[in-house]
């Protein structure tokens, strides 16, 4: 490959990466501003159903598509340092601070899963979900034993980090096959 070609090519994945840290961006910070009068009724309660699936479909379409393996970094780290800071889920962000890097490990998970492992999206998907939940579960369950959390926000946690990542991940692999299919 010549010189062009390649300098073509890192052009494409910066694009690329702009493009998909923008999408973040808009969901994790504009979404919420905008919406900031309904923050306290169904749209704070129910957005991580909304915001989710996008955020895995974005994980999941940049470990396919990005060449590099750190260009998926900002994709896996941006999405929960939004929720936390924000407090886009309804937690104080002290309490979510903690879970910030079990986030970050189980949105690795599941982007390498994609990336790296088997050539079947079945194959993938179902791996990479099972690990990303795992490891969010696992993790909140283990703060959860050292008493971090307090009853109300671990009894929250438990079904945010457990059931509703499950389908957020599912949702999101939907999503992403899809859009996957759409731009070959």
């Amino acid at each position: 490959m010549d010189k062009t070609n390649k300098n073509l090519l890192i052009k494409k994945e910066i694009i690329t990466i702009t493009a998909i840290i923008a999408v973040l961006l808009v969901l994790c910070l504009a979404l919420p501003l905008l919406t900031q009068n309904v923050t306290t009724g169904w749209y704070r309660q129910y957005n991580q159903y909304i915001i989710g699936p996008l955020v895995n479909a974005a994980l999941i379409f940049s470990a396919l598509r990005l060449k590099k393996a750190y260009s998926v970094l900002p994709v896996v780290l941006i999405p929960s340092l939004c929720a936390a800071t924000l407090g886009l889920i309804g937690i104080s962000a002290v309490f979510m601070l903690y879970m910030v890097p079990l986030i970050w490990l189980g949105n690795m998970a599941i982007t390498l899963s994609f990336r790296y492992l088997f050539k079947n999206y079945i194959a993938k998907a179902t791996l990479g979900i099972t690990l990303k939940v795992a490891i969010i579960f696992c993790g909140f369950l283990i703060l959860r034993s050292f008493e971090v959390f307090p009853t109300p926000v671990a009894e929250m946690l438990f079904t945010m980090m457990g059931m509703v990542q499950l389908i957020t991940a599912t949702v999101g692999a939907i999503i992403a096959y899809g859009v996957v299919k759409l731009f070959r």
